[in-house]
């Protein structure tokens, strides 16, 4: 009897590795290209919860300000309950409805002396 039977050989061929190197690089190529496009259009997560702790700052700082019909500077501002309430009445120095929105003069947000002391003096604020 003649053995003339080969055994199968066990294995990977040379050519089945380079088919299946060449199959993983391309999809890792599109995933890693996936990734990168996904990183740039995103904004750095630190810096927008940054932005907005601040912009929930200022609007607390606002919302904690008076609203009154007077200057809060004015004797009558806390008791005033309509423009007439104030010193000097209806359309006087310092009926707030008729004053200019935004801070008087000399007055600063972070201000020691005269700093901002009513909701409209922050009318067209910017923190630049």
């Amino acid at each position: 009897m003649c053995i003339t039977e080969r055994r199968r050989a066990r294995g990977v061929t040379l050519l089945e590795l380079i088919v299946f190197i060449i199959v993983v690089s391309v999809a890792v190529v599109g995933v890693l290209t996936a990734l990168d496009l996904s990183n740039r259009s995103s904004t750095d997560p630190m810096i927008q919860k940054q932005a907005l702790a601040i912009a929930e700052a200022l609007l607390e700082e606002v919302q904690l300000q008076p609203f009154t019909y007077c200057d809060p500077d004015d004797a009558n501002a806390a008791t005033a309950l309509n423009a007439a309430g104030c010193t000097g009445g209806a359309n006087g120095a310092n009926d707030e409805s008729k004053l200019p929105l935004g801070p008087e003069t000399g007055e600063t947000r972070t201000g020691g002396v005269t700093p901002y002391d009513n909701v409209s003096d922050y009318n067209l604020f910017c923190m630049g």
